[in-house]
């Protein structure tokens, strides 16, 4: 095992240095540098390709920093931005100022309209406030108009639309007509408030069910 050991360097070490045997033939010398050549492309070829599948030498991609700014709507409470420029404490506080005029909205007792209204215009726009106005000064109190007072909020969900916050809220009222017994009713109501000096004011109320 020893002898073919030595047979195998001997040889090796005959044809490295042939390689570089200056006195060889121009055709053999060529021939080892061509092997050479095509070894080393080889190489490198196969190299490329495994790194290129991914196989090795691959780098595992650091997630990157989000952008300031960039942020999706969640309901995360420390998620503070939102795409329309509206932070979460802006939106909550749009939510806020729609229960407030919900609970001044909903109160019918026609004892009390001048009271309501000039409460409502605390939360409202100019634009909205003078429809109100119109809709309760057109309004004849009867001993048979049905009268509503709120009990309660059972949510408020408010989400942006451009440069305007739209909030829902379930409600439950108390609805009496007459001298019937009073009845509980459900309404939906649907919200749009603007921002004008730093303050959410309601621009537009919409009932979008009622239901016994």
């Amino acid at each position: 095992m020893r002898i073919r050991d030595l047979s195998f360097d001997l040889i090796s070490k005959q044809e490295e240095g042939d390689l570089f045997n200056r006195d060889l033939p121009s055709g053999r010398r060529k021939l080892f540098i061509f092997i050479l050549v095509l070894f080393s492309i080889v190489g490198f070829s196969t190299k490329y390709l495994l790194i290129k599948l991914g196989w090795v030498g691959g780098q595992t991609e650091t997630p990157k920093a989000p952008s300031p700014g960039s942020a999706t709507i969640s309901a995360d409470p420390n998620q503070t931005d939102q795409p329309d420029g509206f932070t979460s404490e802006e939106i909550e506080k749009a939510g806020q100022t729609a229960e407030a005029f919900i609970r001044v909205y909903t109160n019918e007792n026609q004892a009390d309209q001048g009271q309501r209204l000039q409460s409502l215009k605390t939360f409202t726009t100019s634009a909205l406030y003078e429809m109100l106005k119109k809709e309760i000064e057109l309004s004849r109190p009867t001993g048979e108009t049905a009268s509503a007072s709120l009990k309660k909020v059972d949510e408020v969900s408010c989400d942006t639309n451009v440069s305007s916050v739209q909030c829902s809220l379930k409600t439950t009222l108390e609805q009496k007509k007459g001298q019937d017994n009073p009845t509980l009713i459900e309404r939906v109501y649907q919200l749009t408030l603007v921002q004008a000096d730093h303050k959410w004011l309601v621009e537009e109320v919409v009932l979008r069910g009622s239901f016994d």
